[in-house]
């Protein structure tokens, strides 16, 4: 599947799967939606939902280029790293 087809489809089950979530929470207070079986194939079905958004998020995302960290965040992380242990030790 090519990025931009899983993109769109990825756009789309996401609007589906809120629906759904929006459908389990109105389920709720009425008494024709809120038998046992009826909650647990809603469940179902948005878990099966939650699946497919995986799957087609990976496939939207796999050709994206990696960036690589630039160099300026990684030493400022470690300044910052080096700076908490100090003050971690300083306190002991």
């Amino acid at each position: 599947l090519p990025p931009e087809e899983s993109s769109a489809m990825l756009e789309v089950t996401k609007k589906v799967t809120q629906q759904f979530y929006a459908l389990r929470e109105s389920a709720a207070g009425l008494e024709v939606l809120s038998s046992a079986e009826t909650i647990s194939k809603l469940k179902f079905a948005i878990k099966a939902l939650n699946r497919i958004e995986v799957l087609l998020h990976l496939a939207s995302t796999k050709g994206l280029e990696v960036q690589k960290t630039p160099a300026y965040i990684k030493d400022g992380l470690a300044a910052y790293s080096q700076e908490a242990i100090g003050n971690s030790l300083s306190k002991n």
